[in-house]
C-alpha cells in the first residue's frame, strides 16, 4: 500500500496497530514517541519525538493518536 500512516503513541494499542499495518502490508508507516525504549522492534520505521517534527518532515495521508506518547 502506498499511503503514508503517522501513529502517535507506541503504548501497547499502538503497537498493536502497528503489527496490523504490517500485516496488511503497509510499508510507509512513521512513528512519534517520546520513550526510545517502545521502539524496540520497530528500527526499521522512522521515529519522531513530537508531532511538530514529524509533519514538518511529511505529509501524511492518516494520522492515529494513541494516548501514551
Amino acid at each position: 500500500m502506498n499511503k503514508k500512516i503517522l501513529i502517535i503513541g507506541l503504548g501497547s494499542i499502538g503497537k498493536r496497530h502497528l503489527k496490523n499495518l504490517v500485516s496488511l502490508d503497509y510499508q510507509d508507516v512513521s512513528i512519534v514517541t517520546k520513550s526510545d525504549n517502545k521502539t524496540k522492534g520497530f528500527e526499521s520505521f522512522m521515529h519522531y519525538s513530537s508531532i511538530d517534527k514529524a509533519c514538518g518532515a511529511n505529509k501524511f495521508d492518516i494520522g492515529g493518536i494513541k494516548k501514551n506518547i
